[in-house]
Order: C-alpha cells, then sequence, then structure tokens
C-alpha cells in the first residue's frame, strides 16, 4: 500500500523514504518463490526510467549471456518489470493516462480490483505505429491501478511488463512513452524496475551454497562502481540479497542516511536446478495487484 503525509498547505506530497530492511526480507522472500510488492519507493520524482534502464540493460548483460538452456536459447531470457508510483492523479487525469496509453478498464481481472476497492486498467501500449496501426512484437502490456476513494494511495500504479527478449531500445522506448503521457498530465512520478532470470547450477563452479553466482555479482558491483550498504542471507545460505549504492544510477532511496539504488539477490532454486537471480533500481518491487 502507498502512504502519503498528510499535506501542508498547498505544497505536494513528498515521496516516501522506504525502510531498508523489510525490503531485503522480501526480496529474500520473492526469491524464493513467493511475489514482493513494496509500497517503498524512490526519492525524488518526475525523474526519467531511461538512462537507468539502459544502464542496468548493458550491466546485466554479462549474466543474461549465461543463461539457463545456454546456447540452445537464442532469445534474451531476462524479464522486466517497470513500475512507476504517480502523485495526487485524480480520476480525470488518470482517464486521461489511460486514453493516451491505450488503456481500458480491466474486464478480465477487474472484478478482483473492484473488491479491493480500485480501479484498473489494462491494454497493450503501441510503442512504434498509432494505436490499431501498432504491429505485433511492438507493443507492451501496461496495467494501470488507481484508488478512488484514495484510501490506499493517492494517485495510480502503472507497471509495464514486457514479454523476455524485449530490446534496450523498445524498453527506453515504451518506459518514454509513459512517461510523456504522465508529463502531459502535469503529475510527479517515481520509478522503480526489476530484471530477472536464471543460471543453470550445474554451470556455476561455486565452493559452497554461499558462494553462488559471487564473481557475476562482483564484477557487476565492481563495473558500477557500487558500495555495498546492506546484505541479507537466509539461514540455509540459498538465499542472498544485497543492497548497493552506485554513482552511475539516477534513482535512489534513503536508508540510515545513506542512499542505496541497486539491489541484487539470487536464489538456489533446488527443484528447477537454476540460481534465480534479479536486480532491482533502486530496489526490487513488483506490481499493485498483490500491495498490502
Amino acid at each position: 500500500m502507498v502512504r502519503t503525509q498528510a499535506q501542508t498547505g498547498m505544497r505536494r506530497k513528498p515521496v516516501r523514504k522506504p525502510k531498508l530492511v523489510p525490503i531485503l526480507l522480501a526480496a529474500a522472500a520473492l526469491l524464493a518463490g513467493a511475489i514482493i510488492i513494496t509500497a517503498q519507493r524512490p526519492t525524488g520524482s518526475t525523474g526519467s526510467a531511461t538512462n537507468d534502464l539502459a544502464y542496468v540493460w548493458g550491466l546485466t548483460a554479462s549474466l543474461a549471456s549465461q543463461q539457463a538452456g545456454g546456447s540452445d536459447v537464442q532469445m534474451d531470457q531476462r524479464r522486466w518489470i517497470v513500475r512507476y508510483d504517480v502523485e495526487q492523479l485524480d480520476n480525470g487525469q488518470a482517464l486521461q493516462v489511460a486514453n493516451l496509453l491505450g488503456l481500458q478498464r480491466s474486464r478480465h481481472d477487474g472484478q478482483d480490483a473492484e473488491q479491493a476497492g480500485l480501479a484498473a486498467y489494462d491494454g497493450m501500449m503501441p510503442i512504434e505505429g498509432e494505436g490499431k496501426f501498432a504491429q505485433l512484437g511492438n507493443s507492451v502490456p501496461v496495467t494501470m491501478a488507481v484508488d478512488p476513494d484514495k484510501s490506499r494511495f493517492e494517485g495510480a500504479i502503472l507497471v509495464m511488463k514486457p514479454e523476455a527478449g524485449i530490446s534496450q531500445e523498445r524498453l527506453t522506448a515504451a518506459a518514454r512513452r509513459i512517461e510523456q503521457a504522465l508529463h502531459e498530465t502535469g503529475a510527479a512520478f517515481a520509478y522503480s524496475f526489476r530484471v530477472a532470470s536464471s543460471i543453470a547450477a550445474n554451470t556455476m563452479p561455486v565452493s559452497g551454497e554461499s558462494e553462488m553466482m559471487k564473481p557475476l555479482f562482483d564484477a557487476l558491483t565492481a563495473q558500477a562502481g557500487a558500495a555495498l550498504v546492506e546484505s541479507y542471507a537466509d539461514s540455509s545460505g540459498r538465499t542472498i540479497s544485497e543492497t548497493w549504492r552506485s554513482p552511475h544510477l539516477e534513482a535512489s532511496i534513503l536508508t540510515k542516511d545513506k542512499k542505496a539504488n541497486l539491489q541484487l539477490s539470487r536464489h538456489q532454486n533446488d527443484t528447477a536446478n537454476t540460481i534465480d537471480w534479479i536486480v532491482g533500481v533502486p530496489i526490487i518491487t513488483g506490481d499493485y495487484a498483490q500491495s498490502e
């Protein structure tokens, strides 16, 4: 649930600063098989996700090159989720955003949203071309949730979930289109995103469970020039989550008077015989549907 502080005068409500420990625990739960949804949001607003998306695309390229399936899998298996928390969006503005993005009131799962007291929209947002003239493969699924009575959050939550295999150019173009629609309403927003995939466990030379993927993650954080802020490991050592600060990323959260903007998690999946990894900016986050 997205919570905001009480409005003082006519000033815009600030973006809430998240707490770190619950985030780390939630990330561990996600990698263990649960879905985590955080209400925490990055500091600042109205910045663009495109630069951070492009940077993390390159940053995780070495992980993607070792995806489960090896040379038999030609398509990039990275799965991206991009989320926008929009502040003070009234019903009319929400409808305007929906129209600009080609979204309709949800039909297939709208009943669940209505039971939760939310107005839900979804659709395939064209990236190139317009409306019905967009070609297959040039659109991405986007959902939007609005809380009409403002009891859970004020504004809206938009989530883009492209299929695995999307190119960097299409990913950033899709984010740019969402942001343009939000700018037209004048609403402030904060973004977060995550990318995930798996590596076959039998391809990783590890000396112990706590060392799984460590060389790859060490190389990633070194490339990002990142400094460790916090880390968490479960009792078995199969799930490890770390939060870092990189000077190359724009989004951030504030914890213990320190900024953090890069979260890495990895989990040894014994059932699938894979190591599942997730990289989040500024934290690992998800969509509105399972938010508390």
